[in-house]
């Protein structure tokens, strides 16, 4: 079977960018992976987390998945499913 996703990482809303980066790191144990100004990824024994910045109100948490090339894009695609 050909492998079409490349990984799966969490995406968790935060009210503080710099506030939940410094529990994480600080309290957690993790690394930062990369970190901007509304969106950042850390990480623990090679398994990351993103954290959102949340615009207010009860955001939701979301998953990023990576693909290796468009195909299983274009199959989801064809099959109705809402991707953004």
């Amino acid at each position: 079977m050909d492998k079409k996703i490349e990984c799966t990482i969490p995406v968790l809303p935060v009210k503080s960018m710099e506030e939940s980066i410094q529990y994480y790191v600080d309290t957690l144990g993790f690394s930062v992976d990369w970190k901007g100004q509304v969106v950042g990824s850390v990480s623990r024994d090679g398994w990351s987390i993103m954290l959102s910045e949340s615009t207010g109100g009860s955001d939701p948490g979301w998953v990023w998945i990576g693909l290796e090339d468009a195909t299983l894009f274009d199959e989801f695609k064809e099959k109705g499913v809402k991707v953004n």
